[in-house]
């Protein structure tokens, strides 16, 4: 195998980890709204606490918003990796 081989499967490997990366960032991004939704209609009718549906709500949308943003830093990094002139 040479070299210009090896470095073109590197890189579209490295492509690939990005884009499912960023396909893991929107569906995080999406799941964030929809499972908030959800989960606060569910708790709003089981309990009918509202302070309780409002802390329930934040965490989860904090938590699917910041696996996001880790998702897109992640495929920025290896997206960084694959075009750097090594």
């Amino acid at each position: 195998m040479t070299r210009l081989q090896m470095r073109y499967e590197r890189k579209t490997t490295l492509l690939k980890k990005a884009h499912n990366y960023s396909m893991l960032m929107i569906l995080s991004y999406f799941s964030a709204i929809a499972v908030t939704l959800f989960v606060g209609v569910l708790i709003d009718i089981i309990t009918d606490n509202t302070d309780l549906m409002i802390d329930v709500c934040t965490l989860t949308f904090l938590g699917f918003g910041l696996l996001g943003i880790l998702c897109m830093a992640l495929s920025f990094i290896y997206t960084e990796k694959a075009f750097e002139r090594n």
